[in-house]
């Protein structure tokens, strides 16, 4: 019988892959990257006295909807990981006009998010393990009693719960929400509904709660309309990109909960 021989494919690096005179200027940006950290890369964030932790080459609030402080077409990457659930749609929309117009053309963009499609299919499988992964430190606390639908939309809505602090959201009961999904044409029009209804001053106090939703349908709509011709679904660890599958970097966050998109200028 012939021996099995396994091989193991060393990761494509940036430097591998466009060479050292380019990733010398570092034309690659992560977003939202908190402490993370890539030789290559910029980080764009929150000043650390905004968010503690964080360590950004480039501080940036996206709720300015100022321009990013990087030159049109210059860009050959950029990066979020549960990034955009934090930021309401408006806000969304600049970012991906910004990041458009700062991607040379066939520059790349990744998103990894917290899946909606994902979440609402684990509610209706009543599928307790996916959402006390979710939030393990927080879950004997506060939240071994809700329903199901109360944990869907804890995933997307961290502050839209009637048992969450008082800071300016409509609060919902289980009673509420059931109400509210009924009258609803799509689960999408339902959690809309609640986000819209979300105080941006709260979120801006409270930067790592979850304000909104995503599917890759939503990121194909709004992205489309911010101009890229080539919206894909993608999965963990699938980037199109090479160096984009480096395990040590990327998609690291929560795989089993998360949805993945790319789109090329």
């Amino acid at each position: 019988m012939a021996e099995l021989t396994i091989q193991v494919t060393r990761a494509v690096t940036f430097r591998n892959h466009f060479g050292d005179d380019i990733c010398s200027t570092k034309p690659f940006y992560n977003f939202g990257a908190g402490n993370w950290y890539h030789p290559d890369f910029q980080n764009i964030d929150l000043p650390p006295e905004r968010y503690a932790g964080n360590r950004p080459d480039i501080e940036y609030d996206a709720a300015s909807l100022k321009p990013l402080p990087i030159e049109e077409n210059s860009a050959l990457v950029f990066y979020f990981s549960h990034v955009n659930e934090h930021l309401p749609d408006d806000i969304n929309m600049h970012l991906f006009n910004e990041v458009y117009r700062c991607l040379k053309p066939g520059g790349t963009v990744r998103f990894v998010y917290p899946d909606f499609d994902t979440a609402w299919q684990a509610a209706q499988d009543e599928d307790i393990d996916f959402f006390m992964h979710w939030q393990p430190h927080k879950w004997r606390e506060t939240q071994t009693g809700y329903t199901f639908l109360q944990h869907f939309v804890k995933s997307f809505a961290s502050r839209a719960l009637d048992d969450s602090p008082k800071d300016g959201n409509k609060k919902y009961s289980a009673d509420d929400l059931t109400r509210l999904l009924a009258e609803c044409g799509s689960v999408e029009e339902f959690a809309t509904r609640i986000t819209s209804g979300l105080c941006m001053k709260a979120q801006a106090a409270s930067p790592g709660c979850h304000c909104n939703w995503w599917n890759h349908g939503k990121f194909e709509r709004m992205l489309t309309k911010a101009g890229f011709s080539s919206v894909r679904k993608s999965a963990y660890l699938k980037s199109r990109l090479a160096p984009l599958r480096d395990i040590k970097f990327f998609d690291t966050k929560h795989p089993t909960m998360s949805g993945y998109t790319e789109a090329v200028k």
